[in-house]
């Protein structure tokens, strides 16, 4: 596994390439940006922290959340860690705070596997497990954000995840501005 980071404990990040999976927490500071998937700015496509870094040299810009895409930006400045998906939540995150300890990640089973390290007992949320069995379960995702683990949240479509000093904070994403599809290709394929 090449990963980010030496130790989930002490290092705010931890990356798998091979699951394309992350997981972050507020303990330690450092300095960090990772694209974990894959997005789109207008006719560019961004494909992980390598085609990130690419496109903003050769553009002057940032990539940001809420384009096209599957993905996860994942960066750090300092403390305060900030977690940007695609506009319509394709890439899930996973977060869980507890004025202790707070993590994220895009695989809800990395993130419970990191919390225990941690030391926190991660139990069941009954409620979530019971609606599993029922038959609404495969639209009941879309109306809920929890898990079936009690503390874990899933992180709403169109929004960023702050974590930091222990907790998390959402904040919403700004729409994204909606333009003629066909414009927008005709633009894109012209010779």
């Amino acid at each position: 596994m090449d990963v980010l980071t030496a130790s989930m404990s002490e290092q705010p990040f931890e990356y798998d390439p091979e699951t394309n999976t992350f997981v972050a927490s507020s303990n330690g500071t450092a300095e960090c940006n990772l694209l974990v998937g894959y997005g789109f700015d207008g006719c560019d496509m961004l494909i992980g922290e390598e085609g990130r870094a690419s496109w903003e040299v050769l553009t002057g810009r940032a990539f940001r959340g809420g384009e096209d895409g599957t993905y996860a930006i994942v960066s750090q400045i300092g403390s305060i860690i900030r977690i940007e998906t695609d506009h319509a939540g394709h890439m899930p995150v996973f977060f869980y705070g507890d004025g202790r300890v707070a993590a994220a990640s895009n695989s809800v089973i990395r993130l419970i596997k990191h919390l225990r390290y941690a030391g926190v007992p991660v139990r069941p949320n009954p409620a979530e497990i019971v609606a599993r069995g029922t038959d609404f379960f495969p639209l009941h995702q879309l109306k809920s954000f929890a898990t079936a683990a009690a503390g874990v949240s899933m992180l709403p479509t169109g929004c960023r995840l702050y974590v930091e000093a222990g907790n998390c904070r959402i904040e919403r994403l700004p729409r994204p501005t909606v333009t003629d599809y066909r414009s927008d290709l005709r633009s894109c394929i012209a010779i």
